[in-house]
């Protein structure tokens, strides 16, 4: 009997901590594997993407729940609940959480069609996250600052992949993108097949190809869409060049469908990430200048485990933003020429020409088997 109150109290105590920390691992295998589908077919590692994706919404509901649950005992004498007094801060973290990694916002084509479901999600979990804050906000002033920069990155997260979502939606796909996607690319060059040719015809001509997945036909376009899509193709006289375009279209467009790639070629995905970027730097600075005496050093250590995390994850889609064709585009377009040629030979590192942009393996239907 002694034993059961005992295991008891040491899950009352660790249960949060333990639930946030494997809501920011979930989050951080998401964020390194999610761009690994669109080139791999192991089977083993879709299944494991799978089960994180549907888990780490799961999971960061339900911490949410707990944290909100813990109300006034936040701070309690109660050696089991007083002593987490940093709870409160890890509830704006969760927030980032449900807004998704830069890698993976969907996992299948039907996910996007319930952008709006998350749309409803997003004003239960920060009407919480509120509450949250409205309940500690008497004895935990100090953290206030930091808590509402990264309430902020939680509530533009969780925004940006709705706005993805919605973008790769039935409904959404027959759309054209912004004018910074139609307007800021260089203009097609009159010579062929070399690689950055190759790389601008498929940046220029993708978002037509979402026309064919909404079920429009070459000649419901416009002349000079047609013309690009076909006689311009045309021009480039190595088949390989014409598949390697082929493969990069749909390696574009599988990231608008599955991830946020399409935020960042618009002006307000762009200012908007700046945004998370600046409040999770300054969140983390506010808090490592916070007097953390009274708070225990578990507690301390897993706040820092998420702060440094995000700040990491932060970082890195910052470098993959910079190494990708869209960056080497931009600048191209506005005639930067040293960082153009920067910007490409990075590119050229990370993308080669021979390295293939999918798994080189594709699905098929066996008649047979639905026979026999």
């Amino acid at each position: 009997m002694q034993l059961s109150i005992t295991l008891v109290q040491l899950w009352n105590e660790w249960e949060i901590r333990l639930l946030v920390l494997l809501s920011f691992t979930l989050q951080l295998f998401l964020f390194f594997t999610g761009g690994r589908r669109r080139r791999s077919s192991n089977k083993l590692l879709r299944f494991s993407i799978w089960l994180a994706y549907l888990g780490a919404d799961m999971i960061a509901f339900y911490t949410l729940g707990q944290i909100s649950r813990l109300g006034d005992s936040i701070n309690s004498r109660d050696p089991f609940t007083g002593t987490m007094s940093l709870a409160f801060f890890w509830a704006p973290f969760l927030l980032v959480h449900l807004g998704g990694q830069d890698t993976i916002t969907a996992f299948s084509s039907e996910d996007n069609n319930l952008w709006l479901r998350h749309f409803l999600n997003l004003l239960v979990e920060v009407s919480l996250a509120l509450y949250v804050f409205w309940k500690s906000m008497g004895n935990n002033n100090q953290l206030l600052v930091p808590a509402m920069f990264v309430f902020v990155s939680g509530i533009i997260k969780y925004w940006e992949r709705i706005w993805a979502l919605k973008y790769g939606s039935k409904t959404d796909l027959n759309s054209t993108t912004s004018n910074y996607e139609n307007n800021q690319l260089p203009l097609l060059s009159v010579e062929q097949d070399r690689y950055c040719d190759i790389v601008c015809y498929a940046l220029r001509t993708a978002r037509y190809i979402r026309g064919f997945l909404a079920g429009r036909a070459t000649f419901q376009m416009g002349h000079e869409i047609r013309f690009t899509l076909v006689e311009y193709f045309g021009r480039f006289a190595e088949h390989g060049a014409k598949l390697k375009i082929i493969e990069m279209e749909l390696a574009i467009i599988y990231d608008d469908l599955y991830t946020k790639a399409v935020l960042f070629r618009t002006w307000t995905g762009s200012i908007f990430r700046c945004v998370v970027h600046i409040s999770t730097v300054v969140a983390f600075v506010l808090f490592y200048a916070n007097r953390k005496e009274s708070y225990s050093r578990v507690d301390i250590a897993v706040t820092y485990a998420l702060l440094i995390g995000s700040t990491f994850m932060e970082l890195v889609s910052i470098i993959m933003a910079m190494v990708s064709p869209w960056a080497w585009a931009f600048l191209k377009a506005r005639n930067f020429h040293w960082l153009t040629n920067l910007f490409w030979s990075i590119f050229n590192i990370v993308q080669p020409e021979k390295r293939l942009w999918w798994s080189d393996s594709m699905g098929q239907y066996n008649l047979l088997r639905s026979i026999f």
